[in-house]
């Protein structure tokens, strides 16, 4: 019986560390996406801008093709309104 409670407890250790695991590495993967091949981040904002964000994505292409940046990827604002 002993063994039995012993095995059950230690599979449920097991799954929640495996849980806690992939919650941490998805977190980080978010904040710096290694996976891509980052090697900076760079935060913009044009919240106070008078551009529109079609025009600032569409300079930002065009800056990242002339001067080779490799930008790769642009993640959304979730601290905002996320209704759109």
């Amino acid at each position: 019986m002993h063994k039995k409670i012993v095995v059950a407890v230690s599979a449920v250790q097991f799954l929640l560390l495996a849980l806690m695991a992939v919650v941490v590495s998805d977190i980080h993967d978010r904040f710096f996406p290694e996976q891509l091949g980052v090697k900076a981040k760079v935060t913009l904002d044009f919240s106070q801008s008078d551009l529109r964000q079609e025009d600032v994505f569409r300079q930002l292409g065009a800056m990242s093709d002339r001067w080779e940046l490799g930008l790769m990827k642009i993640a959304p604002d979730l601290r905002g309104n996320q209704s759109g």
